[in-house]
């Protein structure tokens, strides 16, 4: 029966040595089809199903892609080129949101910057054809918020045409990293295939040579396996470690007396003048020879705080492979140092660049996130108070859990009373909805101040003045601290009047470098630009004006045509008007010599002079009713009221009623008073004297 199986092997050609070519020939054949689904970077799918796969591009300065990709849907910028700012994705958080970026116009960095920006996750640009009108730049500036792609311009417009989610919301994209074909896909692949190949030759060499094929399996399944652990091992190694291209970037100095510095924390000597110093992010300082041997063989870490040495075009997770120590603080303090001269390899002084990450430094409480754009502004979050600028020991509930600073602006959970800096556990919170210390759920707007006993006990702490480094060596109590700022010698912010002459307050570190006539030109173009903009906003109140009174005018004309008696009624108002203009302007010197309750005889004079005046005989009569307190308004029925109003009384306007200490207050003139001290159309008082 074996003899027979090996005359039937033979017959078919299965010799092990042209089964093991079959079986290589279909190894290389799977490995080309799962290598080819790793080059592609973005796949287009509803549901459960695949609909199209595109390759990608992921750009060196954006944040990089997750290990096991990114998901979300895709919208098209607006504008579509993504040079100025684009409008934000739709308002549903639930899923993550990618925009689609078109065109040559600007650089990649501007197109990213916008988008993030604009609130998205992660940015696919592609080319347009014949659209080079500008070329493309590409800056190094890192951008660490969101994601970036670029695809074929091919690529680009099938997804523009067919994959929106304004087209259809079914559509969801899924960007991977482009090595993500890892050791168990390997493995999976050599068991299946290995499996395949025994089962092949135990069906058609039966026992003898099972033994065989089985020998030839172990061999090369162990050989690729051992190749790709390696590669696997040297890829976990490089990125473990820096290479000497990468220790160039990161900023050296010479020690010199009077630096934060004293003992190399590696070589265990103390630091001598002239020493070349290597600053790692965190801020710690290592000899140069000590640190770099480390750094390039060992592990990318600091030796102190065992925080991963990240540089400017880099990102760093916060789930990274650095262990932390229990003692390191839950939010990293990015802060940027300026107390060190920068030297390069060759020792050729430079500026520092503050364009790198400065991760955490024990003597600061600001955090300096990484600069955004060529203006270089920086966002600064405030934290506790550095613990080491405290006289005597601090209570340990005083502390921050997040920050290890001093609490400031204490907040705390009431469930687990847990106390926490303001700005600390705003942050902490905007990552995860629960408590640093015991993990118990709360929400920003559970929080509470702290009890006023511990607000007590943080106000008699006593710190030092915030500019020490200036030479102040003032101590005061937590409480004092911003107005001891506010008036402190040393601070270089402090407002201070120039000297020279020009009589403007300038800050302190500022006065040096102060041009009083650079200045005043200065403030003398932004008056002049405030005067402009006045004298164009009252140009357009009186063109405005003018159209009022034009519609006015034309709305009393259609008016007086609708109705026949309007005509007469405006005729007796312009003869009113025309009579109180005729009068002169009264002062009335004495308000106290008015007379209230006027008998007949004196009301009959005031009418034979109104009358006299010209006066027309129906305003006469209602002028005169209004003689009596009785008429009068509410501001002035009662001598109360009328002591209370007293102060209102200089803003009328009287017209004196010609041979007679009396004037008439017409409500033409006196629109700008109140409803409660005119009547209409006017009101007389009559004076015993004090009328001018």
């Amino acid at each position: 029966m074996q003899n027979n199986w090996l005359k039937m092997s033979e017959n078919l050609g299965f010799f092990p040595t042209r089964i093991f070519l079959y079986w290589l020939l279909v190894l290389h054949l799977i490995l080309i089809y799962f290598a080819t689904i790793a080059q592609s970077g973005i796949i287009i799918y509803d549901g459960e199903e695949n609909i199209e796969e595109f390759s990608d591009s992921e750009l060196p300065f954006a944040q990089p892609i997750a290990k096991y990709g990114l998901e979300g849907a895709i919208v098209s910028a607006d504008p579509v080129d993504a040079c100025t700012k684009i409008a934000s994705p739709p308002n549903i958080t639930d899923i993550n949101w990618f925009v689609l970026i078109a065109g040559n116009f600007c650089d990649y960095n501007t197109k990213l910057r916008n988008s993030a920006y604009a609130g998205y996750s992660a940015a696919i640009i592609y080319s347009l054809r014949g659209r080079d009108d500008r070329p493309v730049v590409q800056h190094h500036d890192f951008i660490a918020n969101i994601s970036g792609v670029t695809i074929r311009t091919s690529s680009g417009l099938i997804i523009k045409d067919n994959y929106l989610h304004s087209i259809d919301p079914r559509y969801r994209m899924y960007i991977f990293r482009n090595n993500a074909f890892s050791i168990i896909t390997f493995v999976l692949l050599f068991a299946i295939v290995a499996g395949i190949f025994m089962l092949v030759m135990f069906a058609f060499l039966k026992y003898t040579m099972l033994f065989v094929a089985i020998g030839f399996f172990a061999v090369f399944l162990t050989v690729p396996l051992g190749i790709v652990r390696f590669v696997h091992q040297t890829h976990t190694f490089h990125e473990s470690c820096l290479s000497t291209e990468h220790l160039r970037q990161l900023q050296t100095s010479r020690f010199q007396k009077g630096d934060p510095y004293e003992t190399c924390a590696i070589c265990l000597e103390d630091y001598k003048t002239r020493d070349k110093l290597r600053i790692l992010p965190c801020s710690h300082g290592y000899h140069a020879s000590c640190i770099d041997p480390w750094l390039t063989r060992n592990r990318r870490i600091c030796p102190v705080c065992k925080q991963r040495v990240v540089l400017a075009n880099e990102f760093s997770d916060i789930e990274s492979d650095v262990h932390r120590s229990e003692t390191a603080p839950l939010l990293n303090r990015n802060v940027p140092s300026f107390s060190y001269r920068a030297m390069s390899d060759n020792d050729n002084a430079s500026s520092y660049s503050h364009n790198s990450i400065i991760s955490e430094t024990p003597r600061n409480s600001l955090i300096a996130v990484l600069h955004l754009g060529q203006n270089k502004d920086f966002r600064f979050l405030k934290m506790g108070y550095d613990i080491t600028r405290f006289e005597g020991e601090v209570d340990e509930d005083l502390i921050c859990p997040i920050c290890s600073g001093v609490l400031e602006e204490p907040l705390h959970a009431p469930q687990c009373e847990h106390a926490f800096c303001k700005s600390c556990i705003n942050e902490w919170l905007t990552r995860q909805p629960s408590c640093p210390v015991d993990r118990q759920p709360i929400t920003t707007n559970e929080l509470k101040p702290v009890p006023r006993i511990m607000r007590n006990l943080l106000s008699r702490l006593m710190i030092m003045c915030d500019n020490a480094n200036f030479g102040c060596t003032t101590v005061v109590k937590l409480e004092r601290l911003e107005v001891h700022k506010e008036e402190c010698e040393h601070n270089p912010k402090r407002p201070v009047p120039c000297e020279q002459g020009c009589g403007l307050v300038v800050p302190k570190d500022e006065l040096k470098e102060h041009n009083c006539v650079r200045e005043v030109r200065l403030m003398l173009q932004t008056q002049q630009h405030r005067i402009n903009e006045m004298q164009c906003a009252i140009n357009e109140m009186r063109r405005d004006i003018v159209l009022m009174k034009s519609c006015m005018q034309e709305c009393i004309r259609a008016v007086r045509l609708s109705n026949p008696s309007i005509p007469a009624v405006v005729e007796e108002v312009d003869d009113t008007i025309r009579w109180a203009n005729s009068l002169q302007r009264a002062r009335v010197t004495r308000w106290g010599g008015m007379i209230s309750t006027p008998d007949s005889v004196l009301q009959t004079m005031v009418r034979r002079a109104l009358s006299e005046s010209g006066c027309p005989a129906h305003v006469t009569a209602e002028l005169m009713e209004n003689a009596h307190e009785r008429r009068w308004p509410t501001g002035l029925s009662t001598l109360e009221t009328r002591q209370s109003n007293r102060r209102y009384y200089e803003n009328y306007v009287c017209k004196r009623i010609p041979g007679k200490q009396a004037v008439v207050v017409m409500a033409v003139d006196n629109s700008h008073m109140n409803d409660d001290m005119v009547l209409d159309p006017g009101l007389v008082m009559i004076f015993a004297h004090g009328i001018e």
